[in-house]
């Protein structure tokens, strides 16, 4: 047990110390107090204290080393890779490399030259948050490389030879190869899209949890004709080739390392405790930043579950079912608090689980057979076809519970006072156990009530990338404005319907469109189909508007030649502030409305055009004397957006700005009778 109470005190310490915001340090600080008050039941204090002092010491040298910023020459080890960029680890810092088509893999020692500036990255509103992601391996910088060199490169390309495999293929068939094998999933897949809305994603990954669960199949199955040993020994070696196909990924590793220290430990000295503590103290000790990664946390906190629950599952009440049913309903139990990220809770996928994870086992196998030479691309593509037939039909029949999406923060709440629970319950402590219980059940049940916010007055500048999407809210009444628009992507069911569920807007009152570009436009017919829009408005001659108790006028009556002449220019009041939302408009329909006299001082101004030159004249700037300007834009987007000058001006006329690339969503709320 020492090395379980090791664990928990890195994990405890690393945490606490290089964790940032009010948020994630209380949550740390609670996580480590319940495993100090279990230590000291269990009496293992000095193993707790001794890895909790260490780790975080540790964690706050990262959070307080900041890398240095300017022109640089580093070496480094390569530990993360996409598609276009890739991470180096260097001396005690991790940078983000964007390159495109880069080539290099896991392991890969580089020279590279270039300028180290901070890393500042969003993503689209309600979709996966890779900033975080690279945060938690401690990226806090990246390169703008002029140029890099290998040091030393693996002969053995992985990443060449899956590219080559995978393109041998059609693209749906490719797509569920790449996600299986290679733990990398295409979103343009029709396939991975319906999984992804099924809330079974998981299903076509390469994570630990699948991992060991088809090892052990694999295992099983050998067992029958080959001894204990000999099938152990047989299983690590597909292990160890799985593993080298997917090296980045970290619950893979240890449920290998997992299976080979068991191998290892042929006399049985070591307990399954001392072994579930023992591996990821290993990978913790080869890289920190480990100890807060989901998958090392949830991986070994289901392989703990599992095990204390292992009467459970051999009971004679439930010997009928076949084992992978009972395992696969563990793992969707353990699972559910990540589900509630999500805005959906899909209430079939227990039995569509099942269905389809021995057909997505038994394709991966035949995928692995033809990674190895033998030819397949034939039955493999028919067999990618109904694959993609059954996850289909199933999104058809899919019936799915909207909730208002939790923050992540909660999720780690509630895994927190899951381990509370046993600590409890092992204590003897049934009563308070279940009081506990009751609460937090009763806490869930009134959060899930679909209710917004009452008092609530918010006006939201959303997030949508290279385009527009502002929101108004007020006492109940929910207006858009514009959706944005991208693409190969729906905006609407990917980013705008999960973040009006996170604020428990159920509805829109009206949708505005202030004129026909796809990047202000593009998700309006997804949201109007998939969402309940009470009114769409793009009419110039429909305004004024009176929505609930916000005023919405139209300054733009005079039209033009082009799409943006005709751009609507919105002025409304929200939270006792005046806002202009100016679409597209260009400086010539500025000054038109600035000759008509009328009173223009603003307070909020939605800056025209995403920060295009053609927009956001001296002139309209002195005549709105705004306090803030919002400027909505892609992440270095091809358009240049915002312009240097805008800028400029922006700051001559000492205007806060707030940007939507940089910032995320931009947000303002209060609480009003």
């Amino acid at each position: 047990m020492n090395a379980i109470f090791a664990l928990l005190g890195a994990i405890a310490g690393f945490s606490s110390g290089v964790r940032n915001g009010i948020e994630g340090q209380v949550l740390s600080i609670l996580f480590a107090l319940i495993c100090l008050i279990y230590a000291i039941y269990r009496k293992r204090v000095f193993p707790y204290l001794g890895a909790f002092v260490l780790l975080l010491g540790i964690g706050l040298f990262y959070r307080f080393y900041s890398p240095t910023l300017g022109r640089v020459e580093t070496y480094g080890v390569v530990i993360k890779t996409g598609a276009n960029y890739f991470v180096l680890r260097s001396f005690g810092s991790s940078y983000y490399v964007y390159s495109a088509g880069h080539g290099y893999q896991l392991g890969d020692v580089l020279a590279l030259s270039g300028k180290v500036q901070a890393f500042r990255m969003t993503t689209y509103e309600s979709q996966f948050d890779f900033a975080s992601y690279l945060e938690g391996l401690g990226v806090k910088a990246e390169i703008a490389s002029t140029s890099m060199r290998g040091i030393l490169i693996f002969p053995l390309r992985i990443g060449v030879y899956a590219r080559q495999y995978v393109a041998s293929f059609d693209k749906e068939t490719g797509a569920l190869l790449q996600a299986l094998l290679f733990g990398r999933k295409d979103y343009s897949s029709s396939l991975i899209s319906s999984a992804s809305s099924l809330n079974l994603l998981f299903i076509l990954s390469s994570s630990g949890v699948l991992y060991s669960f088809a090892l052990r199949l694999f295992q099983k199955g050998l067992e029958e004709r080959l001894s204990e040993r000999q099938s152990a020994w047989a299983t690590l070696v597909l292990g160890a080739l799985l593993l080298f196909l997917n090296m980045e990924k970290i619950g893979l590793w240890r449920a290998f390392l997992m299976r080979l220290t068991s191998a290892l430990d042929g006399k049985k000295k070591l307990s399954y405790f001392t072994k579930l503590g023992l591996v990821p103290l290993i990978l913790i000790a080869v890289f920190p930043y480990n100890a807060i990664s989901s998958a090392l946390w949830i991986g070994g906190g289901l392989s703990l579950t599992r095990y204390l629950f292992s009467s459970f599952l051999k009971d004679e009440f439930n010997k009928k079912l076949p084992i992978y049913l009972k395992g696969y309903a563990f793992v969707q139990i353990f699972l559910f608090p990540l589900t509630l990220t999500s805005g959906n809770v899909h209430l079939l996928s227990l039995l569509y689980g099942p269905i389809l994870l021995p057909f997505v086992g038994a394709f991966a196998f035949v995928g692995l057979i033809g990674l190895l030479g033998v030819p397949v691309q034939g039955f493999l593509g028919g067999f990618a076809s109904f694959l993609s037939a059954m996850f289909s039909f199933f999104e058809k029949a899919d019936v799915s519970l909207a909730l208002p999406e939790f923050p992540s923060w909660v999720v780690f709440a509630l895994y927190c006072l899951l381990l509370l629970g046993f600590f409890l319950h092992e204590a003897g402590l049934v009563k308070i156990n279940a009081i506990m219980a009751l609460g937090v059940m009763s806490v869930m049940m009134v959060s899930l009530l679909p209710a917004g916010y009452i008092g609530l007055e918010a006006i939201y500048f959303v997030n949508v990338g290279q385009g527009d999407c502002t929101l108004v809210y007020d006492h109940g009444t929910a207006v858009m404005i514009d959706t944005g628009g991208v693409v190969g992507m729906d905006i609407a069911k990917q980013t705008l319907i999960p973040y009006l569920r996170k604020k428990r807007i159920y509805h829109l009152d009206a949708l505005i469109i202030t004129h026909p570009d796809y990047d202000h436009y593009g998700g309006r017919d997804s949201l109007v189909r998939h969402f309940e829009v009470r009114r769409v408005v793009e009419e110039a001659d429909l305004f004024p508007l009176d929505i609930g108790r916000v005023h919405i006028q139209n300054h733009n009556i005079y039209g033009g030649d082009g799409a943006n002449d005709r751009s609507l220019v919105l002025d409304f009041t929200a939270m006792g502030k005046r806002v202009f939302v100016m679409g597209d408009a260009p400086s010539e329909i500025e000054k038109k409305i600035i000759q008509e006299g009328k009173d223009l001082n603003a307070d909020i101004v939605k800056v025209g055009h995403h920060g295009s030159s053609t927009s956001t004249s001296d002139a309209w700037l002195e005549a709105t004397s705004p306090d803030i300007a919002v400027i909505s834009c892609g992440r270095k987007n091809s358009y240049g957006h915002p312009n240097k000058d805008v800028l400029e001006r922006l700051e001559k006329h000492h205007i806060a700005i707030r940007r939507t690339d940089l910032e995320g969503t931009v947000e303002y709320s209060r609480l009003s009778l």
